[in-house]
């Protein structure tokens, strides 16, 4: 695991059937990426969901995913918001539920 963390200091993980089922965390991944960490690694999690990195991570807090298993969320509702408030004259095509 320290090698793979020294020559991987920074991970991506998917949320959502990588860290957890929706209902409960995987064990074995909250474990892996803890220890990352211990080993000085960097763990980010990234998500497709619309919702905001503060929404995803209370999710993670309820279902009991431990916060020592990354140093921050980012997900493409966050990404989007961040766009659209860096160029707010660009044209916006509306895909999905209102």
């Amino acid at each position: 695991m320290q090698k793979l963390s020294a020559d991987y200091p920074v991970w991506f993980c998917d949320i959502w059937g990588v860290i957890h089922n929706g209902y409960e965390p995987f064990a074995n991944t909250v474990a892996c990426l803890a220890q990352h960490r211990a080993h000085g690694g960097v763990a980010v999690l990234v998500s497709n969901s619309p919702r905001s990195e503060i929404g995803i991570v209370k999710q993670l807090d309820e279902i009991g995913v431990a916060r020592a298993a990354y140093d921050a969320a980012v997900t493409s509702g966050d990404v989007t918001r961040t766009l659209m408030e860096e160029a707010p004259t660009h044209k916006l095509f509306h895909l999905g539920p209102e």
